[in-house]
């Protein structure tokens, strides 16, 4: 990358479909705490954008941003990649859930009409499981019994409260709690 030297501590990066630009989450680097960055794709370009949480992705159509807000939302928010200091608009979608349950994870439908969730409860994992290690349940790589995916539609407005949501509101895509955590969507 032409400014590699600046780029530090990344990661869940998603490309923008203009191929212009890269978000991506940083801990403790590029003179951030925590943050969510955008970074210009073939050039020095790089914006804080600002918005609270992690694990950013880009929808499919290229007008929307779906992340991670906290440990019990998720959001979308517009952003017009074309425009020469691309800002995330106001929200539009928020998915939340309650303590001690987590949301996690979020990907895109590749149509941009749904939304794959990671839910499950909190907890530091189960090390006995061979493969994994001890970490928050949330974490890749840490075997977390009871995580399944749900769907929910990204073409509605305004908060989805799942303690209160019924079967009409999201899908349950897993069931079996084998530690279900990053969604990923593809055309048969």
């Amino acid at each position: 990358h032409p400014n590699s030297a600046n780029l530090h501590h990344l990661y869940n990066p998603s490309w923008s479909r203009n191929g212009k630009w890269v978000v991506a989450t940083v801990h403790a680097g590029m003179g951030v705490n925590h943050g969510t960055m955008l970074i210009e794709a073939h050039g020095n370009k790089i914006i804080n954008l600002k918005i609270p949480g992690c694990r950013p992705c880009f929808s499919p159509d290229g007008k929307q941003i779906a992340w991670g807000a906290g440990d019990q939302e998720i959001a979308t928010a517009p952003i017009n990649l074309d425009a020469d200091e691309p800002a995330v608009g106001p929200r539009r979608v928020r998915v939340t859930c309650a303590k001690p349950t987590k949301i996690y994870h979020v990907d895109w439908s590749p149509d941009s009409k749904f939304l794959c969730i990671s839910r499950g409860p909190d907890g530091k994992g189960d090390p006995t499981k061979p493969g994994t290690f001890q970490a928050a349940n949330e974490a890749v790589g840490v075997y977390a019994a009871d995580w399944n995916l749900i769907a929910v539609s990204a073409e509605r407005d305004g908060v989805l409260d799942l303690e209160h949501a019924t079967e009409a509101d999201f899908a349950t895509l897993t069931t079996n709690g084998s530690s279900n955590k990053e969604p990923a969507w593809f055309l048969p």
